[in-house]
């Protein structure tokens, strides 16, 4: 019980630079979020990476778009993965109060299109310690709005 109370603390700080990091490497977006908790005992045996104000914001041509905004995200990180192999295995993703919007614009960009992508693929990519193999996402009191103008625009009277 002692350790379900400590380890938490003791590789909290380890696991949200690793996410930030990870985050950095992958996303082209700005991306925030504040209070970060692990847990043991939620989802049991496995870790719950929790944080508020997940904030997810376009650049370019999206630089004034929000496109996701979280009150509370809950990670579910397989343990036994992390603790072996040192790398997180996401096993679900629990959003609560988010609002996510989706835009297409006429020349078919999207403001979701935030994945970073190789430029050069001689080299190898950094490695990655992020596994996902998620089993079930949810949303509690979410919104999401989509608006896809392109799909307005190619619409023939």
């Amino acid at each position: 019980m002692a350790a379900a109370v400590i380890l938490p603390k003791i590789y909290k700080e380890q696991l949200r630079v690793g996410l930030e990091k990870e985050i950095d490497q992958k996303i082209d977006a700005d991306v925030t979020f504040s209070n970060v908790d692990l847990q043991l005992l939620r989802h049991f045996p496995n870790l719950t990476l929790s944080f508020n104000n997940l904030l997810i914001k376009g650049k370019g041509e999206f630089l004034h778009d929000t496109l996701a905004s979280v009150e509370d995200i809950q990670l579910e990180v397989k343990l036994w993965s992390w603790m072996s192999k040192g790398e997180i295995e996401l096993k679900s993703i629990h959003l609560i109060r988010p609002e996510i919007n989706i835009y297409v614009l006429k020349d078919g960009n999207a403001n979701y299109d935030i994945a970073k992508s190789s430029i050069d693929s001689t080299t190898e990519p950094p490695k990655s310690f992020l596994k996902i193999a998620i089993d079930k996402i949810s949303i509690e009191k979410g919104k999401i709005t989509y608006s896809d103008w392109l799909r307005i625009f190619l619409r023939k009277p």
